[in-house]
């Protein structure tokens, strides 16, 4: 499935973000917290749907940080970008031939909400390691999952 080159971007108000979620090392492990920017934008675009159904409204309007599809589909994670985008239109016509940058422009807008969404995450704990601050609320979500889960499987009368 290739016919030409799609790119993605973060928007540029998210750059001193992406710096620190992709390039800044923790002083202890020496990691950081994203080890490259398609997991980012992935886990950001995860992030987006999860907290918003739809990414129509949404324009990123100065691009960084390009992140060629090749890079995406190299990794085994194109899958995703499809999925994100049959989600949204409701309708495989997303996925013909010539609809390449339309398709990828979900995945570059559902990162654009969880970027917004992870930053105020990280303003709300500012003092805190960006990764705690993350984990932290990838936990409150995953609470409510499985709280969500328990009572569909055991409803309290």
């Amino acid at each position: 499935r290739r016919s030409k080159v799609s790119s993605v971007y973060f928007d540029g108000a998210f750059s001193e973000r992406v710096r620190q979620l992709t390039v800044e090392k923790d002083e202890n492990t020496g990691n950081t917290v994203f080890p490259n920017l398609f997991s980012l934008m992935i886990f950001s675009a995860m992030v987006g749907r999860h907290y918003k159904n739809s990414c129509s409204n949404v324009k990123v309007e100065s691009r960084i940080n390009e992140i060629p599809d090749r890079i995406f589909i190299g990794n085994n994670l194109d899958g995703i970008v499809y999925l994100l985008a049959l989600d949204s239109t409701k309708d495989g016509e997303i996925l013909r031939e010539g609809n390449e940058n339309e398709l990828w422009r979900y995945l570059e807008n559902f990162a654009m909400l969880g970027m917004q969404e992870i930053d105020l995450w990280l303003k709300e704990e500012p003092y805190l390691k960006a990764h705690d601050v993350i984990l932290h609320f990838m936990k409150i979500e995953a609470s409510k999952t499985v709280a969500t889960e328990k009572e569909a499987v055991h409803p309290q009368f």
